[in-house]
């Protein structure tokens, strides 16, 4: 676990302070959240699986071939999705070629960390409190990584490792 390893994507003209902005389409809302920091995503991302009352839905997207995405999906207790995000820490949050989205089925809410380091929240709730929480204002004329010229990090075992995290969850 390299804390020098960057979150998933990098460009140089991006901005380095994390914030948040709401985007909506009339009747559907998002959160879109630029966390900047690992220990903050995991964090959120935990309290986010904490919220469910009974095991949750997941997809990982594994982006290796970008024109050709392949989606894995099924369900997992708390616990185990906790434990296996510690396990494969590094596919998880220094992957650039994978999402990983989580559903609460009592909700219907659901999370997806982007292949940019991004963290996308689709709920009617208000998430301000929880992001204020981590130090994260909202800006809603700041442009996303993607907006930018970026790059995609790899670490060299990536491909290995998300395999093993894709079948480990049990997905299919």
């Amino acid at each position: 676990m390299s804390t020098n390893k960057p979150i998933k994507c990098v460009s140089k003209e991006y901005n380095k302070e994390p914030f948040f902005l709401l985007q909506s389409n009339g009747s559907d809302k998002r959160y879109v959240v630029s966390f900047q920091q690992k220990d903050n995503i995991k964090s959120f991302i935990f309290d986010f699986i904490s919220r469910s009352q009974s095991d949750l839905q997941l997809k990982v997207r594994d982006l290796n071939d970008p024109d050709q995405p392949r989606d894995f999906e099924g369900m997992s207790s708390k616990n185990a999705l906790q434990t296996l995000i510690d396990k494969y820490d590094g596919v998880v949050f220094h992957d650039g070629c994978n999402e990983l989205m989580i559903r609460i089925p009592e909700s219907g809410e659901y999370m997806a960390f982007d292949e940019h380091g991004l963290v996308f929240i689709y709920t009617q709730a208000d998430y301000s409190n929880d992001l204020a929480r981590y130090e994260i204002k909202y800006k809603p004329k700041e442009k996303l990584i993607y907006e930018f010229d970026h790059w995609h990090y790899r670490p060299g075992n990536a491909k290995e490792d998300l395999a093993c995290f894709i079948s480990d969850l049990g997905l299919h």
